[in-house]
């Protein structure tokens, strides 16, 4: 990888501004593999995901294809209650401004929006 395609690759790391609550212990992400209705849960694995693990080292972030019966974001709290985040029909930025929304421990991503 050229210096150019690395510094790319970072700079595109570092546009997620969302950094999660210290109460997050883990996040899964679940795809349901068939439907249209799922192409912004796609497009969030492929370009969100990888933000969010560079963003936020420490807290495990998984997928799993599976035959769910709709695509969801689950995020495990320290304490062991779960939330989920339903993701069918929308779009990766709704999807993030959602998990801003609720689980950020300093939130900017809806700020940071370009």
């Amino acid at each position: 990888m050229s210096r150019f395609g690395f510094a790319r690759t970072i700079a595109h790391l570092e546009q997620c501004k969302l950094v999660l609550r210290n109460e997050v212990k883990s996040v899964m992400v679940k795809l349901r593999c068939h439907g249209r209705e799922n192409m912004g849960t796609r497009l969030f694995i492929a370009e969100n995901v990888p933000q969010l693990r560079y963003r936020n080292p420490a807290i495990p972030i998984s997928l799993q294809r599976k035959k769910v019966d709709e695509s969801e974001v689950v995020v495990v709290f320290a304490d062991g209650r779960e939330d989920v985040v339903k993701t069918s029909n929308l779009m990766p930025e709704e999807i993030m401004a959602e998990l801003d929304s609720r689980y950020s421990g300093q939130s900017s991503y809806s700020d940071k929006k370009v």
